[in-house]
């Protein structure tokens, strides 16, 4: 009779602890009509924003040193005859990317307005190589205007860039690959008779040790 009792007590006792436990859960379902799609987006946002503050923490002070001085010297020779429209907007949905493309020679600062391209490249469209530079720190997610995740692009995936006169261009991945910084002065004068983007930021993530760099071709 003892040991029906202590099993009763126990199965009680489950019950109860079950209940504690499962009551919010079931409060916070009925206040969202359990929707459980938007209970894993925002649980997804409360963890990217604490990622995004302790990635914040790491460099409170300074910036992601990006641009070697051999790409800061390439500007004020830069010397490129643009036949095409300048871009002004570009799109990397795998990567919740999208936001301005800058331009002129103070690439320091205007890092700091979106994403650069570099004077001494071609414009997006036009053949030949469009080098854009971005940081990856001064706006973090939810803001899609940063390189911040860059590096969840994969092969295949398509770039959309949109030219000041609307019209669209599309780029497919097709490389992925992490450098080191004083690579950058052969990347930016590289030629090619293709049409190619690509697009560089610091790594890994809350350092400026290496570079990562995602090369795209023009496919529309």
């Amino acid at each position: 009779m003892d040991n029906s009792k202590n099993i009763l007590k126990y199965f009680f006792y489950s019950l109860g602890c079950l209940a504690v436990f499962s009551l919010p859960i079931i409060g916070i379902l009925a206040m969202w009509n359990f929707d459980t799609d938007k209970l894993f987006q925002d649980f997804s946002s409360i963890f990217t924003q604490g990622e995004s503050s302790s990635y914040n923490f790491e460099i409170p002070a300074g910036e992601d040193d990006i641009l070697t001085s051999s790409v800061k010297e390439s500007t004020e020779t830069a010397n490129v005859n643009h036949s095409g429209v300048q871009a002004e907007l570009i799109i990397i949905d795998s990567a919740d990317i999208e936001g301005p493309i800058v331009y002129g020679a103070d690439g320091e600062e205007l890092l700091r307005q979106g994403f650069w391209l570099h004077p001494a490249t071609v414009y997006p469209g036009e053949q030949g190589i469009s080098v854009i530079f971005g940081h990856r720190r001064y706006h973090l997610p939810p803001a899609k205007d940063t390189f911040y995740n860059l590096d969840k692009a994969q092969i295949g995936d398509r770039i959309e860039i949109k030219l000041k006169d609307s019209t669209w261009l599309e780029y497919t991945v097709i490389t992925i690959k992490i450098e080191d910084p004083t690579n950058l002065e052969t990347i930016v004068n590289e030629k090619t008779d293709r049409y190619i983007l690509k697009l560089i930021t610091c790594h890994p993530l809350g350092t400026d040790q290496q570079r990562l760099i995602v090369t795209a071709e023009k496919s529309f």
